[in-house]
């Protein structure tokens, strides 16, 4: 954990900046690198082609937030993103299960 799920970027362009975003948020979170996924949903959008990433984790300090979404943007930007949103999902620790034990406190 955390889950980042990307829309509307073509598979090559994440997969040619997945590895290095994993690292750089790693330390940016102070985490392992193997806890962080990112998804492409390939889903069919009937509006018109824009990019989206949603984070999915558990709650941490605004300023760890704010270090995250200026990676992701950088990282988005020079791989020629040109526009898109980024939102935050904040997850419930007693609504977490891990290979189906409860993970909250």
């Amino acid at each position: 954990m955390p889950n980042i799920i990307v829309k509307n970027i073509n598979q090559e362009t994440v997969e040619g900046f997945a590895d290095e975003l994993i690292g750089r948020l790693a330390e940016i979170t102070e985490s392992a690198p193997d806890n962080f996924t990112i998804e492409l949903s390939q889903n069919i959008s009937i509006t018109p082609d824009y990019c989206f990433v949603d984070v999915y984790w558990f709650n941490r300090p605004l300023e760890m937030q704010d270090k995250v979404a200026h990676c992701i943007t950088e990282m988005l930007l020079g791989n020629g993103v040109v526009e898109f949103d980024l939102c935050f999902h904040e997850l419930k620790e007693r609504k977490y299960y891990y290979n189906g034990k409860h993970y909250g406190k």
